[in-house]
Parts: structure tokens; C-alpha cells; sequence
């Protein structure tokens, strides 16, 4: 299933050093969502309970706040190989802090954070 996408999520930096046969069998194991968008499709809102670390592996998402006067502020644009969510991962805040929006038609493999901070009760080769 993820072999379509090994290439990109080899340039990930979260899998720095990690050779494409271990990549796969972590990902049997994490066993992340992975969601298509279109174009200007909402990926996440601000405020929504916080399911996973996003990586894009196909398009371009952009992130975005709103301001006091209830204008959109782009607080920045990922392509293939960025990651989004892993400071919510790190932190005990348990929703998404800014809204992601997909710039183009995407693709995002999202790993649940339990699954990449906590240890696996299979203790398998992957991790």
C-alpha cells in the first residue's frame, strides 16, 4: 500500500537515516490515515481534536490563522516531504492550532502520536 509513496516519505525528515525496507515495515506499524484532498478542500480546522502528524506526500497544503478581524493570515505553504502537527504532537495541547487547507489536489499520511511517542505493546522489528 505505501510503496506508491516510499520515495516521498524517504525524504521526510522525521525518517532521516532510515533505509526503505525498515520504513516499511514502521509503517505496518503505525499504520497511518491516509486522506486525498482536492484543491481548497479543508484538511483540518482550527480548533478540531488533534488525530495526527500530518505529512504531505503528494501537493502542497497551506496553514493558515485567523486574525482579530476575522481575516485568513497564510502562516506558511508545504510541499511533498514537509510534516505538519508534530509541535501539537509534542505538547499537551490536544487540538489543531491553526487551520490547513489543500493548495492542490493532495495526499496526507497522518500517524497518530501515540503511535510514534509511546512504545509498541508488539515490541516489533519496525521500531
Amino acid at each position: 500500500m505505501h510503496t506508491k509513496w516510499m520515495n516521498s516519505l524517504l525524504k521526510v525528515e522525521l525518517f532521516r537515516d532510515i533505509e526503505a525496507e525498515e520504513l516499511a515495515r514502521m509503517l505496518f506499524c503505525l499504520s497511518p490515515l491516509v486522506c486525498s484532498y482536492q484543491k481548497e478542500e479543508l484538511i483540518v480546522i482550527e480548533g478540531d481534536r488533534f488525530h495526527g502528524i500530518g505529512i504531505v506526500v503528494k501537493g502542497e497544503v497551506i496553514v493558515t490563522k485567523e486574525n482579530a478581524a476575522g481575516n485568513r493570515v497564510i502562516m506558511t505553504k508545504l510541499g511533498e516531504g514537509n510534516v505538519f502537527g508534530e509541535m501539537i504532537a509534542f505538547s499537551d495541547v490536544k487540538h489543531w492550532a491553526a487551520t490547513v487547507i489543500s493548495a492542490a489536489e493532495s495526499i496526507i499520511y497522518f500517524i497518530p502520536p501515540e503511535r510514534v511517542l509511546g512504545n509498541c505493546s508488539k515490541v516489533c522489528v519496525g521500531h
